[in-house]
Protein backbone atom coordinates (compact mmCIF):
# COMPACT_ATOMS: atom_id res chain seq x y z
CA UNK A 1 0.00 0.00 0.00
CA UNK A 2 2.86 2.37 0.85
CA UNK A 3 4.43 1.75 -2.56
CA UNK A 4 1.13 2.58 -4.31
CA UNK A 5 0.88 5.83 -2.36
CA UNK A 6 4.47 6.78 -3.25
CA UNK A 7 3.84 6.10 -6.93
CA UNK A 8 0.59 8.08 -6.81
CA UNK A 9 2.42 10.97 -5.17
CA UNK A 10 5.12 10.79 -7.84
CA UNK A 11 2.54 10.82 -10.63
CA UNK A 12 0.67 13.68 -8.95
CA UNK A 13 3.92 15.63 -8.60
CA UNK A 14 4.72 15.18 -12.27
CA UNK A 15 1.21 16.25 -13.20
CA UNK A 16 1.45 19.34 -10.99
CA UNK A 17 4.92 20.40 -12.14
CA UNK A 18 4.53 19.68 -15.82
CA UNK A 19 0.83 19.78 -16.54
CA UNK A 20 -0.94 20.13 -19.86
CA UNK A 21 0.06 23.75 -20.43
CA UNK A 22 3.74 22.81 -20.31
CA UNK A 23 3.65 19.34 -21.86
CA UNK A 24 6.26 18.97 -24.60
CA UNK A 25 4.02 16.81 -26.75
CA UNK A 26 3.36 13.33 -28.06
CA UNK A 27 6.14 10.81 -28.40
CA UNK A 28 6.35 7.54 -30.33
CA UNK A 29 7.27 4.57 -28.15
CA UNK A 30 9.70 1.94 -29.34
CA UNK A 31 8.52 -1.66 -29.45
CA UNK A 32 10.73 -2.36 -26.41
CA UNK A 33 9.09 0.49 -24.46
CA UNK A 34 5.60 -0.71 -25.44
CA UNK A 35 6.48 -4.22 -24.24
CA UNK A 36 7.80 -2.79 -20.94
CA UNK A 37 4.53 -0.85 -20.46
CA UNK A 38 2.45 -3.97 -21.11
CA UNK A 39 4.61 -5.99 -18.71
CA UNK A 40 4.30 -3.36 -15.93
CA UNK A 41 0.52 -3.20 -16.30
CA UNK A 42 0.07 -6.96 -16.58
CA UNK A 43 2.16 -7.52 -13.42
CA UNK A 44 -0.20 -5.26 -11.46
CA UNK A 45 -3.47 -6.85 -12.57
CA UNK A 46 -5.50 -8.59 -9.88
CA UNK A 47 -6.14 -11.81 -11.78
CA UNK A 48 -3.44 -13.52 -13.82
CA UNK A 49 -5.69 -16.40 -14.93
CA UNK A 50 -7.05 -14.70 -18.04
CA UNK A 51 -4.90 -12.73 -20.49
CA UNK A 52 -5.12 -8.96 -20.44
CA UNK A 53 -6.21 -7.25 -23.65
CA UNK A 54 -4.65 -3.90 -24.41
CA UNK A 55 -6.40 -1.11 -26.25
CA UNK A 56 -5.31 2.38 -27.18
CA UNK A 57 -1.95 3.55 -25.79
CA UNK A 58 -0.52 7.08 -26.06
CA UNK A 59 2.59 8.80 -24.71
CA UNK A 60 3.81 12.34 -24.07
CA UNK A 61 7.19 13.72 -23.09
CA UNK A 62 7.16 16.37 -20.39
CA UNK A 63 9.52 19.36 -20.45
CA UNK A 64 11.66 17.67 -17.78
CA UNK A 65 12.14 14.64 -20.06
CA UNK A 66 9.76 12.21 -18.37
CA UNK A 67 7.68 10.02 -20.66
CA UNK A 68 4.15 9.41 -19.43
CA UNK A 69 2.15 6.63 -21.07
CA UNK A 70 -1.59 6.22 -20.69
CA UNK A 71 -3.83 3.58 -22.12
CA UNK A 72 -6.62 1.09 -21.67
CA UNK A 73 -6.47 -2.52 -20.58
CA UNK A 74 -9.22 -5.07 -20.13
CA UNK A 75 -8.25 -7.38 -17.32
CA UNK A 76 -9.37 -10.95 -17.10
CA UNK A 77 -11.85 -11.49 -14.30
CA UNK A 78 -11.24 -15.21 -13.90
CA UNK A 79 -13.58 -18.02 -14.95
CA UNK A 80 -13.97 -16.43 -18.37
CA UNK A 81 -15.26 -13.11 -17.02
CA UNK A 82 -13.77 -9.67 -17.47
CA UNK A 83 -13.41 -6.79 -15.04
CA UNK A 84 -13.95 -4.16 -17.73
CA UNK A 85 -11.71 -1.52 -19.20
CA UNK A 86 -9.22 0.19 -16.89
CA UNK A 87 -7.14 3.30 -17.55
CA UNK A 88 -3.47 3.11 -16.59
CA UNK A 89 -0.64 5.63 -16.25
CA UNK A 90 2.94 4.41 -16.60
CA UNK A 91 6.22 6.30 -16.24
CA UNK A 92 8.85 5.27 -18.82
CA UNK A 93 12.57 5.83 -18.45
CA UNK A 94 14.70 4.54 -21.30
CA UNK A 95 13.37 1.05 -21.97
CA UNK A 96 11.99 0.41 -18.49
CA UNK A 97 8.48 1.19 -17.25
CA UNK A 98 6.88 1.64 -13.83
CA UNK A 99 3.15 1.64 -13.22
CA UNK A 100 2.15 4.84 -11.42
CA UNK A 101 -1.59 4.23 -11.16
CA UNK A 102 -4.31 2.11 -12.71
CA UNK A 103 -8.03 2.60 -12.66
CA UNK A 104 -10.38 0.17 -11.13
CA UNK A 105 -13.27 1.17 -9.02
CA UNK A 106 -13.49 4.32 -6.97
CA UNK A 107 -10.76 6.92 -6.51
CA UNK A 108 -7.97 5.00 -8.30
CA UNK A 109 -9.99 4.97 -11.52
CA UNK A 110 -10.69 8.67 -11.26
CA UNK A 111 -7.04 9.53 -10.54
CA UNK A 112 -5.71 7.58 -13.53
CA UNK A 113 -8.29 8.95 -15.99
CA UNK A 114 -7.93 12.51 -14.67
CA UNK A 115 -4.14 12.55 -14.90
CA UNK A 116 -4.17 11.06 -18.39
CA UNK A 117 -6.73 13.66 -19.51
CA UNK A 118 -4.48 16.45 -18.19
CA UNK A 119 -1.91 15.39 -20.76
CA UNK A 120 -4.45 15.23 -23.58
CA UNK A 121 -4.83 11.47 -23.39
CA UNK A 122 -8.55 11.06 -22.78
CA UNK A 123 -9.94 7.56 -23.23
CA UNK A 124 -13.46 8.17 -21.91
CA UNK A 125 -15.13 7.33 -25.24
CA UNK A 126 -12.81 4.42 -26.10
CA UNK A 127 -13.03 0.75 -25.22
CA UNK A 128 -10.77 -2.24 -25.67
CA UNK A 129 -11.89 -4.06 -28.80
CA UNK A 130 -13.44 -7.47 -28.24
CA UNK A 131 -11.70 -10.41 -29.89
Amino acid sequence: MRRVMILLATAAGIAASAGPASAAGPVALTQKQQAAVREAVTAALDDGTAPARFGKMAAVRTPVGSVIVCGLVRAGGGVGGHEGDRTYLVLVTGSSARLATMGGGGARGTVAASQCAQYGMNFAADTVAAR
